[in-house]
């Protein structure tokens, strides 16, 4: 009927979001604050990649436990 999975999953996507706006909030500040551009953008491309790549392992995590409930 409906199985329980005790995985890690959350807490990859709690990694994810939670990195990702740390370095968003800590190193592009201290990057543009020292004047180096090119490692502020790195680091805030860095910063919103982690932060998608959390949300998309959430999202495709809700669409395969609904899947897995509706069989």
């Amino acid at each position: 009927m409906f199985q329980q999975n005790i995985g890690y999953l959350n807490f990859i996507v709690l990694i994810f979001v939670c990195s990702g706006y740390l370095i968003l909030r800590v190193d592009v500040k201290h990057y543009t604050k020292a004047n180096l551009v090119q490692e502020g953008r790195l680091a805030r491309f860095l910063g919103w990649t982690n932060i998608s790549l959390g949300i998309t392992v959430l999202v495709f995590s809700i669409i395969s436990s609904v899947v897995a409930s509706l069989m």
